[in-house]
């Protein structure tokens, strides 16, 4: 089984614009043992590095599965396995660069320094840490299936549009939209040690 030209090796692994995504399309006759041994050859060498932190490929499959459901819940006639989106006119497999964690970690950093910030306290900063985790995987699955409809329904030009510089500024602008109005309401909500600290001033 061979991967289009789209392995982007030049994409940058920490590009926010990219939101954490990076679909490989997989070309879709050969069997799956050969997709696994393709695999092996163009792995990122990041994926290595975690291999003890969570099991291997959890996350990519998660996604997979998220796309897959979405894609069905939709009406689409789709099929996935594994990483591997399969729809009638061709397949995308989930890679280590589109499973959503650099997304999800700037999310949640940016989440700390707010609460940081804003003094809030412990509780309400893990909160904020954890909304924008979830609201980053969550926005990372929308994406997912429309990659996989393009490469499938709309060919190469509108598939790398999404993919690409602009398709990434959507959708990080959505998810960062989102993330400011959550994190606005939590602060509201529990203004905390700012309000203590604008008395004494």
């Amino acid at each position: 089984m061979g991967f289009s030209p789209c392995l982007f090796s030049h994409l940058n692994w920490h590009s926010v614009q990219h939101l954490g995504c990076c679909v490989l399309q997989v070309s879709s006759a050969p069997s799956a043992s050969s997709c696994w041994s393709d695999r092996s050859q163009q792995k990122p060498d990041r994926q290595s590095t975690l291999a003890g932190v969570y099991p291997y490929n959890l996350l990519e499959r998660l996604m997979a599965w998220g796309g897959g459901l979405g894609l069905k819940a939709i009406g689409q006639p789709v099929k996935f396995m594994n990483d591997v989106i399969t729809l009638p006119g061709g397949s995308v497999r989930v890679d280590w660069g589109c499973n959503g964690f650099d997304m999800a970690l700037n999310v949640a950093v940016a989440g700390l320094l707010i609460g940081l910030f804003f003094r809030q306290r412990r509780l309400q900063i893990l909160l904020m840490v954890g909304l924008g985790i979830i609201l980053a995987l969550l926005f990372n699955v929308p994406r997912i299936m429309l990659l996989a409809m393009s490469d499938a329904y709309w060919g190469q030009v509108v598939f790398g549009f999404w993919h690409g510089f602009w398709g990434g500024q959507i959708f990080s602008a959505l998810l960062f939209t989102t993330y400011y109005y959550v994190v606005m309401a939590i602060i509201k909500r529990n203004p905390g040690n700012l309000r203590r600290e604008t008395l004494r001033s």
